[in-house]
């Protein structure tokens, strides 16, 4: 992916995978005190993407998929 400057598009360096049908939820979050959201299917965790900000822009972005990973992050969800 190229960080790229304003207005420049960045590509995905792989493959794009459709989000299959369904009930998706999704919710704002802290992990390890970092904006993020959690997406749910049938009330299971499957995926957390956290925002690293700097001076109010989003800088970097992480997603966690892995199974064995997500029990351990330090997860905070938000209401509302």
């Amino acid at each position: 992916m190229s960080a790229g400057g304003p207005g420049e598009r960045c590509a995905p360096a792989g493959p794009v995978r459709r989000a299959e049908r369904g009930r998706w939820n999704r919710q704002r979050a802290l992990v390890g005190g970092e904006p993020a959201v959690v997406s749910m299917r049938e009330g299971g965790r499957l995926s957390v993407m956290v925002f690293t900000i700097e001076r109010g822009r989003i800088v970097a972005l992480s997603v966690t998929e892995d199974p064995v990973r997500l029990p351990g992050l330090d997860l905070t969800v938000l209401d509302g």
